[in-house]
C-alpha cells in the first residue's frame, strides 16, 4: 500500500535509515521489525510439470516455459524493540539464519516472564520456509532460542495469553489454550497478511488483508462477540498495532523496495462490510 502521511500522523522515528515495520505495541514498549537493503537469492520452481520434462527433453523442446531458477528479492527483516518515551532502539538477537526473515512479532507479559512469538522465514533453495516461533525471558533482551511450533501451512500467527493463531490464505485458526480446542476462521479477504492481538484485550484481533482490487485494509475482530470494525486513520492502515486509540502502523513512501516506515496517529473504528464466519470446530 503506497499512502501519504495525515496531518495528524507523524513517523515514529523520524531519524531513523533503516525501514521499519510490523509493530506491536502495549503503551509502553514497541516491537518491531527493522531492515537494511534488500537482498536476493536464487529459487527454483516446483512442481511435476519439471519432473515431466526432465524425462522427455522432446516435449520440453517444443514448450516455452519459463526458467526453473529466477531470482527473488526480499528484505531480511529482523527484529527490535524500543521504550515509546526515549524510542532508543535495541535489536533482537535471535540465533536464526541472517539472511532469512524476522517479522509479525508479539508479546505478553505472564509470571515476571515475557513470551515472544513471531513468524520466520528461513532461505531454502525453494524459497523461504515460514514457521511460528516462540521464546520467552526475564525480558526482550534475555531471550531462550526461539523454538517452532508444529502448527502449519504458516504465513501468519502469533501466540497470545489465551490463543495460538496460524493460518495461509484467507484462512486462519485458533487453538484455545485453556480447552485444547481448535476453531477455524474464514475471512472476506483474499489473502490475510497479517494477523495479531492488542495487548490490552487479547481477544480482539487486528486483521490485515487485502481484496479484489488488491487493496489492503484492516479490521478489528471481537472473538467474544463476533463483530468487525474497519481500521482506519484518515484512509486505510497496513499491518497495524492498536492500544487504548493510540494506532501505530506501517506505510510505504513513494518508491522504494519494501520500504516501510511506521507512523503513529488517532485511530477511528467503524462498522466493516468485511464477514469474518467461524468454521469447523477440532478437538
Amino acid at each position: 500500500m503506497t499512502a501519504t502521511a495525515t496531518p495528524t500522523s507523524q513517523k515514529v522515528f523520524p531519524d531513523h535509515k533503516l525501514v521499519t515495520h510490523m509493530p506491536f505495541f502495549d503503551g509502553t514498549t514497541l516491537l518491531f521489525c527493522q531492515a537494511g537493503d534488500p537482498v536476493e537469492k536464487t529459487v527454483m520452481s516446483q512442481g511435476s510439470i519439471w519432473k515431466t520434462l526432465r524425462r522427455n527433453p522432446a516435449l520440453a523442446a517444443q514448450m516455452n516455459i519459463p526458467p526453473q531458477s529466477q531470482q527473488m528479492r526480499y528484505r531480511p527483516w529482523k527484529l527490535a524493540f524500543c521504550n515509546w518515551r526515549s524510542k532508543k532502539i535495541h535489536s533482537i538477537t535471535t540465533g536464526l539464519p541472517g539472511n532469512g526473515i524476522e517479522c509479525s512479532p508479539a508479546f505478553y507479559w505472564e509470571a515476571d516472564q515475557v513470551h515472544l512469538s513471531f513468524i520466520s522465514g528461513r532461505p531454502s533453495s525453494h524459497g523461504l520456509a515460514y514457521r511460528l516461533y516462540t521464546s520467552s525471558g526475564p525480558d526482550l533482551e534475555h531471550l531462550t532460542p526461539p523454538k517452532p511450533l508444529p502448527n502449519g501451512p504458516v504465513f501468519f500467527g502469533f501466540v497470545s495469553p489465551h490463543h495460538i493463531c496460524w493460518g495461509a490464505g484467507n484462512t486462519l485458526r485458533l487453538i484455545e489454550k485453556g480447552s485444547g480446542k481448535t476453531f477455524r476462521f474464514k475471512t472476506d479477504f483474499v489473502r490475510v497478511r497479517r494477523v495479531t492481538f492488542l495487548a490490552a484485550d487479547p481477544a480482539k484481533l487486528l486483521i490485515t488483508g487485502y481484496d479484489n482490487e488488491r487493496q489492503h485494509h484492516t479490521v478489528l475482530y471481537d472473538l467474544a462477540t463476533g463483530n468487525v470494525f474497519d481500521v482506519s486513520s484518515e484512509g486505510s492502515v497496513y499491518k497495524s498495532s492498536l492500544h487504548e486509540g493510540h494506532l501505530i502502523y506501517a506505510m510505504k513512501p513513494e518508491g522504494g523496495f519494501e520500504s516501510r516506515e511506521l507512523y503513529h496517529a488517532d485511530c477511528t473504528l467503524s462498522p466493516s462490510t468485511i464477514k469474518i464466519s467461524q468454521g469447523e470446530l477440532y478437538v
